[in-house]
């Protein structure tokens, strides 16, 4: 190979060297854009339908409890109506919406908080019966990878204030994506 034949494969050479450092540079950043959109935050609605309570520890010693229940998402808050007059077995069938994103990057706001609390006329405050916690991310994964995902009524333990157990609540979860 002659002088001028070295000369063209160097140039060749060089010539692939870049176009090969275009190609990589031009991949890194597709993968860098696949990955900002998978961080994106997707949003939807989060749609809580609160059935009912069983069992519930007895606040009231003359008169039948008047319960109704604060459920907290994140800084999102609904309050349902006052079961009046329905004890320790109250009933609502109530639904509540949330706005909801993925990812969030903040684990709490995947929990939904139920405080139940009873009614008190002849105290200046209601009083705390329980709690009870759920954790929906899985719901929300799923409804984003679908469209929509549904978890059907389910009982919760009802967490009381010394951290024992007394009843249970039932709730039914739905997650939609927003188009």
């Amino acid at each position: 190979m002659g002088w001028d034949g070295m000369r063209l494969f160097l140039l060749d050479l060089e010539f692939n060297k870049q176009l090969l450092f275009i190609i990589s540079a031009i991949s890194a950043h597709l993968r860098e854009r696949e990955r900002e959109r998978e961080r994106e935050m997707v949003a939807g609605t989060l749609e809580v339908t609160l059935v009912e309570a069983r069992s519930l520890k007895n606040m009231d010693f003359i008169v039948k409890m008047n319960p109704y229940v604060v459920i907290q998402y994140g800084n999102q808050k609904h309050t349902s109506t006052i079961a009046k007059g329905q004890g320790t077995k109250p009933v609502w069938n109530e639904k509540f919406k949330f706005d909801a994103e993925y990812p969030d990057g903040e684990g709490h706001k995947y929990m939904l908080l139920f405080r139940i609390m009873d009614t008190q006329k002849l105290l200046d405050h209601d009083v705390f019966v329980g709690e009870s916690k759920m954790y929906v991310k899985d719901v929300i994964a799923s409804g984003i990878e679908k469209g929509k995902a549904e978890l059907g009524v389910a009982k919760y333990r009802v967490v009381l204030q010394d951290k024992t157990y007394a009843g249970e609540i039932s709730v039914a979860l739905a997650f939609t994506l927003n188009s």
